[in-house]
C-alpha cells in the first residue's frame, strides 16, 4: 500500500480531552488558568500574527477585554496548555473577512485560514481548523431538528440541547474529492462553472445519504464529466470548516480519455486530462490556477506531480491502478518548486 502525505490541516495534534469537557468545574478552572490560551474568531477570520501563527490571548487579557470566556468552546490541550475558542462575530461583525486575506480591526490582525494555514505551525493550523469548525457548526444550527426549539450549547461546545432535552451534536458534512488518472497517468482537472478566471482543480462532491464513499466517487465523476471510474484508492482526509465539511480524498483510474468527457455545464464548465509537464507549464504560464496550498487537492496533486521522472513519465505501471504512477516521493522536482505552482 502506498504511503501518502498528510494534508496540511490534518497534521497538528490536539488532545480533545473529553473527560474535562464533561466536568463543568474542571472547565471553569481551565478557562481561568494562567496557562489557558484563547483562539479568537470573527466570521471565518482568526486573530493572528500574519505568517507566524495565531495570536493567542491569555485568560487575563480576555477578561480585561470583556470577552465572554464562560461561553468559550474548549478545543482541548497540547503540550499541557488548554486551548479555547471565542467567537467574536457579534463584536466585530464580518468586517474581518472583507479585506481578504487579512484585515486590521479592533486591535487585532485578522487572517484567513485558507491563505495562511500552510505557513503556520502545525498546531496553530489544527487549532484554527477546529475552532472554525465548532463555531461554524453552531452558527449554522441554532434550533433543534426534532422540535424547532432554540438550542443551548453545553459541554464546552460539543453538544446542545433544547428545552425538551433533545440532544444535538456539531455536524460534519462528508465530501469526496478525487484525482482521476487515465491509462497514460494523466490527471483530470476541471473548472467549476462558478469559478472566475483560470482556476482549476480535481473533482469533488458531497456524499449522499446511505452512499458508500467509493460509489460517491464514481457517481460524482460520472455526473459531472461523464467519465466511468474503475479502481479507487483512499488517499486521506482533511477537515475543511467552510462551513463544516470533511474532505475524503481518493485516487481513481479510468480507461477513458478526453474524447469521452461530457461536462455537465451546470457545475463543470470544462475539463481535460493533463500530463505532469502540461500542468507545470500551464500553471507557470498562468493558463490555469491550481488549488490553494491549504487544500487537500493541493496535497494530492503535489504528490502526483512529484512522483514521475524529469520527463513527466509515470514512476510505475499505471494500467488498471487507481494511483497510476502516484507511488513515489517528490523526485521530479523539489517540494518547493512544486508548491510554488499552487495559489495562496
Amino acid at each position: 500500500m502506498a504511503i501518502f502525505p498528510v494534508p496540511i490541516l490534518s497534521r497538528g495534534f490536539v488532545d480533545r480531552d473529553e473527560a474535562s469537557r464533561l466536568d463543568p468545574r474542571r472547565v471553569i478552572h481551565l478557562r481561568r488558568s494562567s496557562r489557558a490560551r484563547y483562539v479568537l474568531l470573527s466570521g471565518e477570520a482568526l486573530a493572528a500574527r500574519g505568517e507566524s501563527g495565531l495570536e493567542f490571548v491569555g485568560a487575563e487579557e480576555a477578561l480585561a477585554r470583556s470577552f465572554d470566556v464562560d461561553a468559550a468552546y474548549y478545543l482541548g490541550t497540547a503540550q499541557e496548555t488548554p486551548y479555547f475558542a471565542i467567537d467574536l462575530t457579534d463584536t466585530f461583525g464580518t468586517d474581518a473577512n472583507r479585506a481578504y486575506p487579512e484585515a486590521q480591526i479592533g486591535g487585532f490582525r485578522w487572517c484567513a485560514l485558507v491563505a495562511f494555514g500552510n505557513l503556520w505551525p502545525e498546531l496553530d493550523a489544527a487549532l484554527a481548523t477546529e475552532a472554525l469548525a465548532i463555531c461554524n457548526a453552531w452558527r449554522q444550527q441554532r434550533f433543534c431538528e426534532k422540535c424547532g426549539e432554540p438550542l443551548r450549547v453545553l459541554e464546552s461546545g460539543w453538544i446542545a440541547v433544547c428545552s425538551r432535552g433533545h440532544p444535538t451534536y456539531p455536524r460534519t458534512d462528508a465530501a469526496v474529492i478525487m484525482a482521476i488518472f487515465d491509462d497514460a497517468d494523466r490527471v483530470l482537472l476541471a473548472q467549476n462553472a462558478r469559478w472566475p478566471g483560470t482556476r482549476h482543480s480535481i473533482l469533488a462532491g458531497f456524499v449522499e445519504a446511505g452512499e458508500p464513499l467509493e460509489k460517491a466517487v464514481r457517481r460524482e465523476v460520472a455526473e459531472e464529466v461523464g467519465i466511468e471510474v474503475g479502481a479507487v484508492e483512499y488517499f486521506g482526509s482533511q477537515p475543511w470548516p467552510f462551513p463544516r465539511s470533511l474532505m475524503l480524498g481518493f485516487f481513481g483510474h479510468t480507461s477513458q480519455s478526453e474524447v469521452d468527457i461530457v461536462a455537465d455545464h451546470r457545475e463543470i464548465a470544462r475539463a481535460g486530462f493533463y500530463t505532469r509537464q502540461e500542468v507545470i507549464a500551464a500553471a507557470r504560464a498562468g493558463e490555469i490556477t491550481l488549488p490553494r496550498r491549504t487544500s487537500i487537492a493541493a496535497a494530492m496533486l503535489t504528490h502526483w506531480l512529484g512522483s514521475g521522472d524529469s520527463a513527466g513519465n509515470p514512476a510505475g505501471d499505471s494500467a488498471g491502478s487507481a494511483t497510476g504512477g502516484v507511488t513515489g516521493g517528490l523526485e521530479a522536482a523539489s517540494a518547493e518548486e512544486i508548491m510554488s505552482l499552487f495559489s495562496w
